[in-house]
């Protein structure tokens, strides 16, 4: 392998991840559009209490895989 194999190799890789972190994020979104709407439809307080929880959680885990796939990429 000479010098353009190995730039064009882990260029592949780095947009591999982009395209990685990008359809992570998209998924979560989604998520937490359902939970929200799965909050919209639910009368119980705990329930609610509960999607909430997992709606920040979900929204922590997006922001930690974005920063991580920022720093692996850079």
């Amino acid at each position: 392998m000479d010098r353009v194999d190995i730039v064009s190799l882990i260029l592949g890789i780095r947009g591999l991840l982009i395209l990685a972190f990008t359809a992570g994020l998209v998924v979560m979104t989604l998520f937490g559009a359902g939970l929200a709407v799965a909050i919209a439809i639910s009368d119980r307080d705990e329930t609610i209490v509960f999607m909430l929880a997992m709606v920040i959680v979900q929204w922590l885990a997006g922001f930690v895989l974005l920063c991580h796939g920022a720093l692996s990429v850079a």
